[in-house]
């Protein structure tokens, strides 16, 4: 199961960010869960954003935002890669450090 998958944008009609959709089947594929927060990477920046899965998006497109579309500095067509975002810290680790 590959860890990411790169995808092609196509732009949401909602203008304000912070959420994208995909294909049911790339978050099975990524081993995401909906509303997971995921990192999306442009040749140029990553953010972070809210994942969710739509059977109306096309295998392979994913829709974002236009304020996320800005970020990442990409147009529609543009190549986005989607990966699990996962925290540099846990609590746990925080234990041995006190």
């Amino acid at each position: 199961m590959p860890d990411n998958q790169t995808l092609i944008a196509e732009e949401s009609p909602v203008k304000f960010g912070g959420r994208a959709r995909i294909n049911r089947k790339h978050l099975l594929d990524i081993g995401i869960n909906d509303g997971s927060q995921v990192v999306l990477s442009s040749k140029t920046k990553d953010i972070l954003v809210d994942i969710f899965s739509d059977e109306l998006v096309e295998e392979g497109k994913i829709i974002i935002r236009g304020e996320d579309m800005k970020k990442l500095g990409i147009n529609e067509s543009g190549s986005v890669q989607i990966q699990a975002h996962s925290k540099l810290l846990k609590p746990k680790a925080l234990d041995n450090l006190l």
